[in-house]
């Protein structure tokens, strides 16, 4: 197979803000009885408070969308041994 490199790849992707129905659909889909991230925020308490949730993570999800960049701190995990 040959490619151009100056050949232009057209692709059908959404490319647009992310939406508050996207993040809804998002928290609803959460399995509960699951750990917390380092946050220690839970799956449960972003949907008891799904209107907030949605509020919050809209505004900062559209911003990193935006500036292209992901905070830090998202490139961290935990790792716990289980015996």
């Amino acid at each position: 197979m040959n490619i151009d490199a100056d050949e232009q790849l057209e692709l059908d992707i959404d490319i647009s803000d992310i939406t508050g129905e996207e993040i809804r659909i998002a928290i609803r889909k959460q399995k509960n009885n699951k750990a917390a991230g380092s946050n220690n925020i839970q799956a449960e308490m972003m949907k008891e408070s799904e209107n907030t949730s949605v509020e919050v993570l809209h505004i900062l999800f559209n911003s990193i969308w935006k500036e292209e960049k992901v905070p830090e701190q998202w490139k961290e995990g935990i790792i716990v041994k289980l015996p």
